[in-house]
């Protein structure tokens, strides 16, 4: 069953050329607003579509995308999904400035319920993934590569070339956290200033 469900994941974005052909852009953006993977979407579909001589309309997807955002980011999402302690949704940080307070809300909900010891290994885990993902022991640690699109740098819209060419430096610094029995949780993690795009 999880063969099974992992190709029908994998096959699904990939559109046939009637799809192509045929695809209402902006209902797909409204679609895959929930997704958190606007660019890497964007790019299969346009590579897909190309393969059978057709184009992407990436203006109606773009503004279904932004228009699904909207419907989605609301403060019960963002307090459902702390609750059920799974990621936040970073495009909804812009659509909704209230979004990752209650997904705090409801991530301090979801942390009740757990005992000490795994409260604790979930509140480090996190820290962690709320600053990329790893732990570091100096900033030399804090150096990575982000996406190289369309001879554009993801996070900034910077020229590019190669993924290389799109590398971010951070720092490494310590996070400090209190569980509800008053123990401190210490985490050195990369942290990264927030880019401006062009």
């Amino acid at each position: 069953m999880k063969l099974l469900a992992l190709l029908l994941l994998l096959g699904c974005s990939q559109l046939t050329e009637e799809q192509c052909d045929s695809m209402d852009w902006y209902q797909k953006g409204i679609e895959d607003a929930v997704t958190r993977d606007y660019d890497q979407k964007h790019l299969e579909y346009k590579e897909t579509c190309a393969a059978h001589g057709i184009e992407v309309n990436s203006k109606h997807y773009k503004d279904g995308y932004n228009k699904g955002l909207e419907k989605y980011c609301t403060d019960k999402t963002a307090f459902d999904l702390g609750m059920r302690g799974e990621e936040i949704h970073q495009g909804c940080l812009e659509v909704n400035k209230k979004f990752q307070a209650k997904y705090d809300s409801g991530y301090k909900e979801y942390l009740h319920n757990l005992d000490k010891e795994e409260l604790e290994d979930k509140l480090r885990q996190s820290v962690i993934d709320k600053h990329g993902g790893f732990e570091c022991s100096d900033s030399s640690e804090c150096v990575k590569e982000m996406q190289c699109l369309e001879n554009k740098c993801s996070h900034n819209g910077k020229a590019c070339e190669y993924n290389s060419d799109c590398e971010v430096s951070g720092r490494c610094e310590d996070v400090v956290k209190f569980t509800r029995y008053d123990d401190d949780i210490r985490v050195k993690v990369c942290t990264y200033k927030k880019p401006k795009k062009k």
